[in-house]
This record gives C-alpha cells, structure tokens and sequence, in this order.
C-alpha cells in the first residue's frame, strides 16, 4: 500500500501516474499488459492480453459510473478516503461495500468484481480522492467495456433508481 503518512494531493498522483481522464469518471493509467494472451477460441471476442493492471484514482466531484466488464477486475485500495462500491448482478440483486483502509470498520482493502457484473463507485462524503490499482483478467480492452444504460438498469434493479440516476448519465441513454 501506498504511504499515506505524508498524504500526496490529487495533483501529486495524476503528476507521479500520468494519469488521464477515464470515461467512466476519474483518472487512470494502464501501467502493466501481459505479452502472453489468451486466444479466441478462450475468450470468445479475439485474442487478450492474459492479464492487464492499472491505476485509478477518483477525487472528489467525481465517481466511476455504472458500468461492466466481460472479464474479472480486482480493485486494490492504495491510499485516500473511503468509497461506496455499489454492483448489481444479473438477477438485479444489489450489493454495497465500502473500500477503504479501516478494516475494523469493514472496509475492504481489495474488491473482486466478476465478469457481466454492473458496477459504479461514489466517494463517500468529505472524501477528498481514493486512489487504487486494478488487476484485470483476460486482460483491459475499452471494446470489452460496457456503461450503464439508465433505462435497463432501473428496470434490473427498480430498488436503486436514485443511485442509477446518480451514476449513470444521461449520456449513454440509448
């Protein structure tokens, strides 16, 4: 984990990261990509890297919006303040965790998303910025990334429409 003692600013991360904006919402950058791949006739949409990891940081004002991926994401919380991971699975049921570093108040450290699952995430109030790296498996391609249709999901998960409309813009209306 990252030393927080001296805790850098939002700033300082994009700076040290190069990070750039995402379009779910934040900033990142992918640092790691597997030069083995898994080939078509596994993965089912063209050959992958076998694995990719990434940077990821939000800061305040921002959120990472409702979206899935076709393969495993692992979020590891790095430094900052917590947030609220919200997903919803394909039957519509909804779950919250918390990311962060006080485990003794159940916060996780490490969040394991699985393929097809929709997922957003908001910082929690007072929180300045949360600051992660992601281990994705078959590896991050954007083609293999979907952003929430607000229609479709309240009709998935009608009990969440406030949090929906709260992370999944107008935008990717369809």
């Amino acid at each position: 984990m990252l030393n927080c003692s001296n805790r850098p600013s939002v700033r300082d991360i994009i700076e040290k990261y190069n990070l750039i904006h995402h379009p779910e919402g934040g900033y990142f950058r992918e640092d790691f990509k597997s030069e083995i791949e898994l080939p078509d006739h596994i993965t089912k949409r063209g050959s992958r890297s076998l694995i990719t990891t990434c940077y990821y940081l939000i800061p305040k004002g921002e959120r990472s919006i409702f979206h899935k991926l076709t393969s495993v994401e692992i979020w590891n919380f790095l430094c900052g303040d917590p947030v609220d991971f919200y997903e919803i699975d394909a039957e519509g049921h909804l779950t919250h965790s918390v990311l962060g570093t006080n485990i003794n108040a159940g916060q996780e450290l490490k969040h394991l998303v699985k393929p097809h699952t929709w997922f957003g995430v908001l910082p929690q109030d007072g929180t300045e910025y949360a600051f992660f790296s992601a281990i994705v498996f078959p590896g991050f391609e954007f083609e293999d990334w979907e952003p929430g249709n607000r229609t479709y999901l309240k009709k998935l998960c009608p009990q969440a429409s406030f949090l929906i409309d709260r992370l999944t813009p107008e935008l990717y209306e369809k």
